[in-house]
């Protein structure tokens, strides 16, 4: 027998009957609950990125146009801060945005709590 769709020995005639078409503007409401929390953490770990990330490259941009508009002890200290604050918020913020998104992770962490009052 010859391979069709994959699998040895098997036809499929006609459209799906399972699951949305594509282009027919309908969603499953199990796939759309889904991307929607998607995309949230999405939006969260974006926002999280600027919020860490942009004050560091801010203050890069300054002083590769204009060295002298930050003493260099400032920049320095500044320099260091904000990496650290940048390496903080990457590795410390996004693991608690990904455990708190997944429900398994986050109903185990809640009845651990409960059971530890």
């Amino acid at each position: 027998m010859g391979q069709v769709n994959g699998q040895m020995g098997t036809k499929r005639v006609g459209k799906r009957s399972h699951g949305p078409q594509i282009g027919s503007g309908r969603r499953s409401p199990v796939h759309g609950g889904r991307q929607s929390r998607t995309s949230r953490l999405l939006a969260l770990i974006i926002t999280n990125f600027v919020a860490f990330w942009l004050p560091w490259n801010v203050l890069s941009l300054v002083v590769e146009f204009d060295r002298t508009a930050v003493p260099v002890d400032l920049f320095r200290l500044l320099d260091l801060g904000l990496k650290v604050l940048a390496l903080a918020g990457s590795a410390c913020v996004n693991p608690i945005l990904y455990c708190w998104s997944n429900d398994n992770i986050r109903g185990e962490l809640m009845a651990s709590i409960r059971q530890n009052k």
